[in-house]
């Protein structure tokens, strides 16, 4: 996945700077805008995985700004959403620049790799196991 290119597929300014968190997105009222903030404070691979997600949520979510906002079990249910997109992105990446079939996959060492959560062993371990070329 070339994160770049998206990028300018989807008309998004990435800008990277020096804060606390890894990074956010955001969209003006009138959805022309978007631009994503990614942190300089975190390692290259922190800041691939962020910048994936961050263009999944205007992807996917772009005109879901209010529910976001709504509730904190909203925006959990979300954020879960995107990351399950960027495990599954993080797979067929993994999958297609290495060339190892999924079943070969070590899912600890590619968590590790990746930054993944411990709390989504089981959909890591769930998405190469179904993973499809």
């Amino acid at each position: 996945m070339n994160v770049r290119n998206i990028a300018k597929q989807l008309n998004i300014s990435v800008n990277y700077i020096d804060m606390d968190k890894p990074g956010y997105a955001t969209i003006s009222a009138d959805k022309r805008l978007k631009f994503v903030f990614i942190s300089t404070r975190y390692p290259a691979r922190v800041q691939r995985v962020t910048l994936i997600h961050e263009l999944e949520h205007i992807a996917r979510q772009s005109g879901q700004t209010a529910l976001y906002h709504a509730t904190v079990s909203a925006r959990i249910k979300m954020e879960s959403e995107i990351n399950r997109c960027v495990v599954y992105e993080l797979v067929d990446d993994y999958i297609k620049h290495t060339g190892v079939e999924p079943e070969n996959i070590n899912y600890i060492d590619f968590m590790e790799l990746n930054d993944i959560s411990a709390d989504y062993e089981l959909f890591v371990k769930e998405t190469i196991k179904k993973y499809k070329c």
